[in-house]
């Protein structure tokens, strides 16, 4: 997928960055395991096609807002020389507290 957001990257160029900062996602690490790592990719990949949805555009700018910022900051943070896998689990786990939320609002199941 080409599809390109705001931070003019496309969905391969992200996952390549996650896999960068994991390294070898094949081996378990400090991170979590293997599903943890592949699940966070994923879904960083997911809220990415998912940046110009209709569905989302209907929210209002308080949500469009608050989902852009933590997917931007998450991307951000990725691309940082201070992204450490270590710290994977925790960011995931607020990522999906943001985004979750909107996203059931959207009516868009992940």
């Amino acid at each position: 997928m080409t599809t390109e957001n705001d931070l003019g990257t496309t969905v391969s160029e992200l996952r390549h960055d996650v896999e960068r900062l994991v390294g070898n996602v094949g081996a378990v690490s400090a991170a979590g395991d293997y599903n943890e790592v592949n699940d966070y990719k994923s879904y960083l990949g997911r809220l990415h096609t998912l940046m110009d949805d209709a569905r989302l555009q209907q929210l209002g700018e308080a949500e469009r807002y608050a989902f852009g910022d933590a997917f931007r900051n998450e991307v951000n943070w990725v691309r940082s020389p201070e992204a450490n896998q270590d710290a994977i689990p925790a960011r995931f786990k607020a990522l999906r507290a943001v985004c979750n939320p909107i996203l059931r609002k959207a009516g868009i199941t992940l």
